[in-house]
Parts: structure tokens; sequence; C-alpha cells
């Protein structure tokens, strides 16, 4: 049986709105060595049965895909990692079903690895905002390296999403710790399979178009805005502590600064949520190992260390109503 060149892993759950476009934009890939597996994840809407008529407008590529089904809703992280236990890709790529991509997003990925004997390729993106679909670039930090480029994500310099990182299948057996939430959690898996790479590629053009959906957050009342951004901040900090813990167990130690950087940023979702002096238990409560060290991390400006420090004291939500930062 040949190998295919890229398998492609699409998790599936509630994106009937976007899932035909999604879906039409993988099957019409110029690559045609491509296996393509998608995963049911109990989707309540019509998601699936949209998928199934588009594919049945591809009948060339039927013995091309597989379709996974979740026995209950297990997320995008889980059902990823459902998806690569039939992914049988030379190299492997995750994409969002609410997001679609260029014709060529395979060929050139795949083209590139090829190339330069690269276990892990990535590229530029469109990101939509406000109707309208910029370029977000996704410059290397340098000369291509290890250690710069998982400076660069932890940072946030770059963005830590599956959907844009082309990697060699085999890498994926490089991860010890799958996470167990659904915010941070492609940086999670991304972050371990570098550490396991030897050659880094990059391709300098957009070929993935992202929707970036604030309106969870949004649409949302005060009481439940607050609710959700306490979620949102837990679940990142656990999935950050996982990594962290990964990183310490193989060597990781020299990240310690950009570590206590990508802790801070979780903190800082939880500040909309501080309305009173009690509330700021949630902010000394989050990642609390570094609310000392935050202080002489060189990567946190001095504003955003005196909006610590007012947290910490249970004084910001006190000086946030008197004051505009």
């Amino acid at each position: 049986m040949t190998i295919p060149f890229v398998g492609i892993i699409v998790p599936i759950y509630g994106v009937e709105q976007y899932i035909a476009k999604c879906g039409k934009s993988l099957m019409e890939q110029t690559l045609q060595d491509v296996e393509y597996v998608f995963v049911d994840d109990c989707t309540p809407d019509n998601s699936m049965e949209i998928l199934q008529q588009v594919l049945g407008e591809y009948p060339n590529r039927k013995a091309q895909v597989k379709i996974l089904h979740n026995e209950k809703n297990q997320g995008a992280a889980q059902s990823r990692r459902n998806g690569m236990t039939v992914c049988t890709g030379e190299y492997v790529i995750c994409v969002d079903s609410d997001d679609f991509v260029a014709p060529d997003y395979c060929e050139k990925l795949y083209a590139k690895a090829a190339q330069e004997k690269a276990d892990i390729v990535w590229c530029d993106f469109y990101k939509q905002q406000d109707e309208k679909w910029n370029i977000i670039k996704q410059l290397p930090a340098g000369k291509l390296s290890i250690d710069s480029e998982i400076k660069s994500l932890l940072l946030g310099r770059r963005q830590g999403s599956l959907w844009s990182h082309l990697v060699r299948s085999d890498l994926y057996k490089s991860i010890a710790y799958f996470p167990t939430h659904n915010m941070a959690e492609d940086l999670t898996v991304l972050l371990q399979m570098y550490t396991a790479a030897h050659r880094l590629a990059y391709v300098a053009e957009p070929l993935y178009y992202y929707r970036y959906n604030e309106t969870s957050l949004s649409n949302a009342d005060g009481a439940e805005r607050d609710r959700r951004l306490i979620r949102l901040m837990r679940d990142m900090e656990a999935n950050v502590n996982l990594l962290e813990r990964f990183f310490s167990e193989h060597g990781g130690q020299r990240f310690h600064k950009e570590f206590v950087f990508r802790k801070f940023f979780n903190k800082r979702w939880v500040l909309p949520a501080l309305h009173t002096s009690s509330d700021c238990s949630l902010w000394r409560h989050c990642h609390p190992d570094i609310n000392l060290r935050l202080y002489t991390c060189p990567y946190i400006t001095v504003k955003d260390k005196f909006v610590a420090f007012l947290a910490a004291l249970g004084l910001y939500p006190w000086v946030k109503r008197h004051l505009v930062f």
C-alpha cells in the first residue's frame, strides 16, 4: 500500500455554516496523494450530512477519505489524537472545520518539506478581521533553529497552531502529554514536536484562511463573560503546566523566562473579570509560581508589571475604575 504524502485531520463539531467551504477546499487540493481523516465529535447539527454531500461531489477522492465517530464529545484536541490512530500520511496537518485552505496548501508545504528534508514546515495565513482577510506573516526568529522558534512560539511572536504546520508523522510519537483542555492545546502539542525535530522550513506565503471568532465572549453578558474568561484562563493554565512539565523532563530549563511570559499571558485573560478586591484572588492563584518571578522577566513590560502589582494587592479593580491604562 502506498503511503500518502500528506494526511489531513479535521475534527468536526457545530460547523454546519462552514463545513461545505472547508470540505471543498480540501477536496480540491492540487496535491493528489492526500489522505483525509474527518472526526465527528458528536456534532449536534447537520455538519456531517453537509460534509457527506460535499464528499459525494468528488468521487475521485472517495478512497482517500476516512470518517471516525467519537462515542462522546471529546473536544478538538482528543479528536485530533483519535484521528492520528488511523492516519497513515508521511506528513500530517490538522485543519479546523470552520476554516478553509488555498488549493495548493498541501502541495507547497509538502514540496518545501521534501526540498529541505524538513521535519516541520509552516506558512503564513489569512486572518478574517472585520470582514477583511489580512495576511499574517509568520517570519522565523532569524536563522532557522529549534531553540529560536520554540522561544518565538512561547512568546506569541508566531501563531502556535497545528493548521499552519505540516509535521512529519513520526514526530507525533514524541508527544508525552496530550492536552487535557481546549485552550492552548495546539501549542501544547506543537512545542513537544519541535523538541524532537531536526530540520525546519518556512513557506513565505499565506495558504490558510483562519476565521477568528470572538463571539463566545463578545456576545455574553457581564457575569457569563466573566465565567468564560475564568474558564479560558484555567484551561490555558492546565495545558501550559503540562507543557512546562514536559520541558522540565526533557532538558528545557533554558526556556524558563519564556515560560514566565507565557504564564503571565495566561493570567492577563482574567483581568476584565476582576471587579472587586476579593476577585483578585483569581489572579494570585493562577500560575502562583510566577507571582514574584514575573517582575524580573525581561519580556514583560513595566506597565504590565505595574498592573500585576496592583492585581496582586487587590487594588487593580479600583485603579481600573478611576484611571485609564
